[in-house]
């Protein structure tokens, strides 16, 4: 997933739901947030080595990724690509870890339960109820 060509994040994540049945949700959300960040990194894999980005966000990484292969130094190219995914990666879990409750307080959403805390997300699809005048 990302390093092929039009098989992102999204799709990795599609194609593997159904895998997910019969995992306990904890497990479940964690594959496939795991496949998503697999994504990221997959797409630097062609952007360096053949100077096709394997997802959208990998387009930067052709501009120093293959030039730095063509000069024989594909691997220290990798590294960057894999690390600086890592440590954005780690960053990104520690402040949403440190940051929610905060943001759930300043929000006065102390009282809310999981049930009510997970609805917050959910935005209504179909039909919505109208006032028409006649």
């Amino acid at each position: 997933v990302g390093v092929l060509p039009g098989l992102g994040g999204a799709n990795g994540v599609a194609i593997l739901l159904p895998l997910t049945f019969s995992m306990s949700p904890t497990s479940a959300i964690i594959m496939l947030s795991c496949i998503c960040w697999g994504a990221l990194f997959g797409g630097a894999i062609t952007s360096i080595l053949f100077n096709i980005p394997g997802e959208p966000w990998s387009v930067a990484t052709t501009f120093d990724g293959y030039p730095m292969a063509q000069q024989g130094r594909a691997g220290e190219a990798l590294t960057a690509a894999f690390t600086s995914s890592f440590v954005g990666a780690l960053f990104a879990v520690i402040m949403i870890t440190l940051v929610a409750p905060l943001v759930k307080r300043w929000m006065h959403l102390e009282t809310l339960g999981d049930v009510e805390d997970h609805s917050l997300t959910v935005e209504p699809t179909g039909p919505q109820p109208t006032t028409a005048s006649v």
